[in-house]
């Protein structure tokens, strides 16, 4: 059950933070059943332990390989969390679905990742209680 609760707020959040797809990671929440995914949601959370930016992003291509590196590197920063959601909800929905087992990530090939320049690497300033301040129009905080 700790999952289906993790995976409807994840999906409350994409859905509320405007990331692409939506409504797929819902769908794939609504095939999950309360039982038997605790296993599961175990191995794929100790997989993706302590991986972060690209080798995270192997990992997910891994699940789907259509994934665009540019959905999940914004700014140069890489955004780890919607990453290790999006694995964990791919990865019971494809147990749920009786698909095969993902390949292994030695067979998972990188695509050309997006050039970052140095400038662009900062992360966004961020307020307290997660405002974030106007922006002129260079896309600058005024």
């Amino acid at each position: 059950q700790g999952l289906w609760l993790r995976c409807i707020e994840g999906a409350k959040r994409r859905w509320l933070l405007g990331v692409a797809a939506p409504q797929l990671a819902f769908l794939a929440c609504l095939s999950l059943r309360a039982g038997g995914h605790a296993t599961m949601e175990d191995n794929i959370a100790e997989e993706i332990k302590g991986k972060t930016g690209p080798e995270l992003f192997r990992e997910l291509l891994r699940q789907l390989p259509l994934v665009n590196a540019e959905d999940y590197c914004k700014n140069g920063v890489w955004q780890n969390e919607l990453m290790k959601l999006d694995i964990q909800i791919l990865a019971a929905h494809r147990l749920e679905a009786g698909a095969p087992d993902p390949p292994p990530l030695s067979e998972v090939k990188m695509p050309e990742l997006p050039a970052v320049s140095k400038q662009m690497a900062v992360p966004p300033l961020q307020l307290p209680g997660g405002m974030r301040p106007p922006l002129n129009s260079m896309g600058r905080p005024a």
